[in-house]
C-alpha cells in the first residue's frame, strides 16, 4: 500500500513537472513561424480573390526577384482610382526561405506599363502583402490568378525587360 502512494506520488511529479517545463521551456517547434499561412479578403479584389499574408509566417518580409512572368492581369485602368493587376512569376534562382515554385505579385497601374507580359523577364522588389485599407497601395485589384493560399506581395520598382 505504500509502494502504491509512492507511485502515485512519482506520477502526479512527473506530470507536474513535465507542464511545467512546456511552459518554462516551449518547445522549438511552437517558437518557428507558421508554415504558409494566409487570409482571403473579399473587399479589394476580384474576380479571384486575393490572399493577403498572415503575422509569423515561414515567407520572407521582403526580397529582391528577377523571374519570368508566366501568368496576368492587368488593371482596369489608373486614374482617379487606383487600380492593380497581378503577376505569376516563375523566379530565374531560388529564393532564400521562399519555397513555394511561383511568386505572386500585385503591381499598381499595371495597364500603364503595356499589354504582353508573358514570357518576358521582370526584375523588382517585392514586400509582403497584408490585407487592410489600401493593399498595395491599390484602391481596387483586378485579378485572375488563383494563388492556391500562397500570399500575394506588393512589388516596387517593377521593371520588365523586352525577350
Amino acid at each position: 500500500m505504500v509502494s502504491m502512494k509512492i507511485g502515485n506520488i512519482l506520477l502526479l511529479a512527473i506530470v507536474v513537472l513535465s507542464t511545467t517545463s512546456q511552459l518554462l521551456y516551449p518547445s522549438s517547434r511552437l517558437q518557428q513561424a507558421d508554415k504558409i499561412s494566409s487570409v482571403k479578403d473579399d473587399r479589394k479584389s476580384g474576380p479571384v480573390r486575393i490572399y493577403y499574408a498572415k503575422d509569423r509566417d515561414s515567407l520572407p518580409e521582403s526580397f529582391d526577384l528577377t523571374g519570368t512572368i508566366v501568368e496576368q492581369t492587368l488593371s482596369l485602368s489608373c486614374g482617379v482610382v487606383v487600380f492593380g493587376g497581378t503577376l505569376k512569376i516563375r523566379p530565374s534562382q531560388k529564393i532564400p526561405t521562399y519555397s513555394p515554385e511561383f511568386v505572386y505579385v500585385v503591381a499598381f497601374c499595371l495597364s500603364e506599363k503595356g499589354r504582353d507580359f508573358i514570357g518576358k523577364t521582370a526584375t523588382l522588389h517585392v514586400t509582403k502583402s497584408y490585407t487592410g485599407e489600401n493593399p498595395c497601395k491599390c484602391e481596387l485589384i483586378n485579378n485572375k490568378i488563383d494563388s492556391h493560399g500562397t500570399p500575394f506581395y506588393c512589388a516596387g520598382d517593377l521593371k520588365i525587360v523586352p525577350n
